[in-house]
């Protein structure tokens, strides 16, 4: 229904919570699909989601039934760790609030992103929490940084 690009510099990828999850998952996964991602207090370790903050999400045992979570594809940490920055050109904006119950979660994935993409990693932190107040104050700034990075 809404085809990608062929050209990579023209596909971007944005997502909030566990969308912001998914986009991780899928941008990491075909690097070579995108050139950028935009991830909004993003659930960026699904073992700690599940370990930590299942109540918040009552189906992800039904959603992640049989599925190995702390490997690759699923696992965040798994697909940075196969990435390859010199194969792609993909950037990635990650915002958390500073009272975001996911806050801890992405700042240690901050780390990791800032060593693999070094200069092609945006990190924003705002005061907030993990709620369309702070997404939506957010959304400026991140489509601000995609027309820049999309050039």
């Amino acid at each position: 229904m809404f085809p990608l690009s062929d050209n990579p510099s023209e596909n971007f990828l944005m997502g909030t919570s566990m969308g912001g999850y998914a986009v991780l998952k899928w941008g990491l996964s075909a690097p070579q699909k995108f050139n950028s991602i935009v991830a909004f207090s993003p659930v960026a370790d699904l073992i700690d989601w599940r370990d930590h903050h299942h109540d918040l999400m009552p189906d992800f045992s039904f959603v992640f039934h049989d599925l190995n979570i702390e490997e690759a594809p699923l696992n965040i940490n798994e697909l940075l760790n196969q990435l390859d920055p010199s194969d792609n050109q993909l950037k990635l904006f990650m915002s958390t609030g500073t009272t975001d119950f996911l806050h801890d979660m992405d700042l240690k994935f901050k780390n990791k992103f800032e060593q693999k993409l070094s200069d092609r990693f945006t990190w924003d932190e705002q005061n907030g929490g993990h709620n369309w107040t702070l997404w939506n104050s957010e959304l400026p700034v991140a489509m601000n940084w995609l027309k820049q990075n999309m050039q």
